[in-house]
């Protein structure tokens, strides 16, 4: 049981940066396209939901960009019935 605690113990390793694959190597991820959006402003990467959730508006910085037409309509009226 003494002898226990002065055995050596052992840890996993990481690889030293020398030893790490380049960046050239390593596969990448692929990411879908229309995933994200990039603020034209403050460059902040927002997911596409959220952003759109927000009506276009950076929850960063607060830029707003263009709406089209259908989307301001649908903004403007009450869930797609007009008076």
């Amino acid at each position: 049981m003494f002898k226990d605690l002065f055995q050596k113990k052992k840890y996993a390793t990481v690889p030293s940066v020398s030893q790490a694959p380049a960046a050239s190597e390593r596969p990448k991820r692929e990411i879908p396209e229309g995933l994200m959006n990039r603020c034209p402003k403050c460059g902040n990467i927002q997911f596409s939901k959220e952003w759109e959730k927000n009506l276009k508006v950076c929850s960063t910085c607060g830029h707003h960009s263009r709406l089209n037409a259908l989307e301001r309509i649908a903004m403007t009226l009450d869930d797609g019935r007009f008076f």
